[in-house]
């Protein structure tokens, strides 16, 4: 029996070492800037109706008009692998495109398509005007604390997917559903004026926090909290997390609970293409967040089309699969 030398094994890495670090970039940016045909299969989802009214509870979607069949996407598969119970609110960043008002009527029957900022200033925003106003990232907190009164809201980002059936959701629904539940990150994310305003009003908060996929009881966050912990904002202070922040506040508060982080995931697992990827069998949902966002249209939309696919061959209806 003959054992290898130590040099004799580093010398066979150096070779992937040295191709990976030439690869790295230009694999990533090729994954990264690639535009998914995939996407456009959207249009031949076979329907699936939410309910017709939010009387059990409003599943809401945020997007933006760039990326509004993400946005069908997403809530074909929270319809599919979830629940039909709830109302489908698809709110737009900005103008709702045509083209999704119309996809949204044949895809998703029964949902209903609004302007984000419309909808939550229709309903007198609370928040303070220069803070709405001028920071980009508030149309979520803003929308979501003028629908709660409505209704509860099971809320997910569009760049979220229901992977595999989620029974933890249905078993705390069924068993507890006037406390939230959320995604718990892999990052640490925090706003340092926002952590320093929280500490002098005594609230704490989970910097792992992750808004994409949240359930909000009926008036479960309190908007004076937000209020509050906001006062005394500027745009000098801004950054990409004061909004995931605020919900963490909001979330401590109303003694919120984070989803298992081995079926809920919320990492950037297979950022780069030599990484290994999560196991897809093994979860329930992925949020595929901004630096995996191409893991969402080339692993996680193949496996909603597949679920398509059977479900259109169930009603005797076989989708087209060419690409369009």
């Amino acid at each position: 029996m003959t054992t290898a030398s130590p040099v004799d094994g580093n010398a066979l890495k150096l070779p992937t070492r040295v191709l990976r670090k030439l690869t790295v970039r230009p694999v990533r940016a090729m994954e990264v800037g690639y535009w998914y045909p995939i996407r456009k299969r959207a249009t031949h989802l076979p329907p699936l109706s939410p309910a017709a009214s939010p009387e059990d509870g409003i599943m809401l979607i945020l997007t933006t008009p760039r990326s509004y069949l993400d946005a069908i996407w997403s809530g074909w598969s929270h319809l599919w692998y979830a629940s039909g119970s709830f109302h489908l609110v698809i709110a737009c960043d900005g103008p709702p495109p045509a083209e999704l008002v119309e996809l949204a009527r044949r895809v998703l029957p029964g949902s209903e398509v609004i302007d984000a900022t419309t909808y939550s200033r229709g309903h007198k925003s609370i928040l303070p005007r220069r803070l709405a106003e001028s920071h980009p990232l508030m149309t979520k907190l803003e929308l979501i604390l003028a629908m709660q009164k409505i209704a509860p809201i099971l809320y997910s980002d569009s760049d979220v997917l229901m992977l595999g059936t989620p029974h933890e959701i249905r078993s705390h629904l069924a068993s507890n559903p006037d406390r939230g539940f959320h995604l718990r990150g892999e990052a640490r994310c925090e706003d340092p004026w926002l952590a320093r305003r929280a500490t002098e009003l005594g609230f704490d908060f989970d910097p792992h926090l992750n808004s994409g996929l949240m359930w909000i009881p009926q008036n479960g966050f309190d908007p004076a909290l937000a209020v509050e912990l906001l006062h005394g904002w500027r745009e000098e202070q801004l950054t990409h997390f004061t909004e995931q922040n605020t919900f963490g506040v909001l979330v401590a508060h109303a003694q919120g609970v984070s989803l298992p982080e081995d079926r809920y995931v919320a990492n950037a697992q297979r950022m780069f293409y030599f990484e290994p990827d999560v196991d897809y069998d093994a979860i329930a949902c992925r949020h595929f967040v901004n630096l995996i966002r191409n893991l969402m249209y080339s692993r996680g939309l193949p496996r909603i089309w597949r679920q398509a696919q059977l479900a259109a061959s169930a009603r005797g209806t076989p989708v087209r699969s060419a690409d369009v």
